[in-house]
């Protein structure tokens, strides 16, 4: 399971998966070891009444900006900051997958911790998904 950044509604689902190997960025695992990713999910489930699947965890911690062996892939991961700034983007090659959390979706609002940064990151991911498209 690959965990973009630490927001309650990408970690409140993790205690789902108890066989799952959790995997996050070095910058989210520290949410979820201090605490900080649980109380955002409590605050959460008080808010909107959901029934959560337990803490949030992590298996398996990286460093953004490097490739990383998760069961039978190679991950790329890269840092994806400004809706966040712990954000993490994945690329999985052999499979033509590039996941990136709440940027490029439809009903992004968006909600940036820092606007600037959020813009950076989207001019990156115009120019990555211009210049590397998908091979067929």
């Amino acid at each position: 399971m690959l965990i973009t950044h630490g927001d309650w509604d990408h970690v409140c689902g993790i205690g789902g998966f108890p066989d799952a190997v959790v995997a996050m960025g070095e910058e989210t695992a520290a949410k979820v070891d201090c605490g900080a990713a649980d109380r955002s999910v409590k605050r959460a489930v008080e808010a909107y009444g959901f029934v959560p699947s337990g803490s949030p965890r992590v298996d398996r911690r990286f460093v953004r900006g490097s490739a990383v062996s998760l069961g039978e892939f190679v991950v790329e991961t890269f840092p994806l900051v400004g809706h966040t700034p712990d954000g993490s983007g994945f690329r999985l090659r052999e499979l033509g997958l590039l996941v990136v959390g709440d940027y490029l979706s439809a009903v992004e609002f968006p909600f940036a911790t820092s606007p600037a940064a959020y813009r950076l990151t989207l001019a990156g991911l115009i120019e990555l998904l211009g210049e590397d498209p998908r091979r067929r």
